[in-house]
């Protein structure tokens, strides 16, 4: 689908995809084209918008905001529907929330609505390159210690989801349960494995000495 390989940056090249849409036109009606066109439109308006906030925090020297893009998108051009309600971890809400502002002064009248589904960011750690669940992982800058339904109501995502996650961290041993031994995690641990009442520590050898 055209929708997710522009909001994914799947796309081979821009120019190919601009190519099929002018071919459609030739066999398709201008209104399924114009909706395509669109799309397009928005994805170039907001790399411009990106910039000129970016150059709105330099000047305003808000030195804290988290180095990200968004792409602005007219919700009568896209198929893409609200799912998730997520609470933002601290580093990241101050940023929604500056950006949120700014594009409503630009544009008032406007309402931003976060499709949080189709975010994607990486977490730069001191103790692995890897790329992984950064709303997890920030959990333990407050506290050395969650109970798997704490850390389920903090971060407010769908429980089949958040044990799936939570298993996959488990297996990859950057966070530990001691209700959990060695053996059960070595063999295929399962979601159904892990109780909500389950303690849940970064592993030792992954915190700072």
């Amino acid at each position: 689908m055209l929708a997710k390989r522009l909001v994914g940056q799947l796309s081979a090249s821009n120019n190919d995809e601009e190519s099929m849409i002018s071919k459609l036109k030739q066999a398709c009606d201008v209104a399924y084209t114009s909706k395509l066109q669109r799309m397009f439109q928005d994805i170039g308006v907001s790399k411009n918008l990106i910039d000129q906030y970016r150059t709105y925090c330099e000047n305003n020297k808000l030195d804290d905001i988290v180095d990200f893009s968004v792409m602005v998108l007219s919700s009568n051009s896209w198929p893409f529907s609200t799912l998730l309600n997520v609470v933002l971890p601290i580093e990241l809400k101050r940023t929604f929330e500056s950006f949120t502002k700014y594009y409503t002064q630009q544009h008032n009248g406007r309402t931003l609505i976060w499709l949080y589904q189709h975010s994607q960011g990486d977490l730069q750690t001191l103790y692995t390159k890897q790329k992984t669940y950064s709303k997890f992982l920030l959990l333990f800058n407050k506290l050395s210690s969650w109970t798997v339904e704490r850390m389920q109501d903090e971060t407010q995502i769908k429980v089949d989801l958040f044990l799936q996650v939570l298993c996959g961290l488990l297996k990859s041993k950057l966070i530990t349960c001691p209700e959990i031994n060695d053996g059960e995690l070595d063999k295929d641990l399962k979601e159904t494995d892990i109780k909500m009442s389950s303690n849940i520590q970064i592993a030792d050898d992954f915190k700072r000495s």
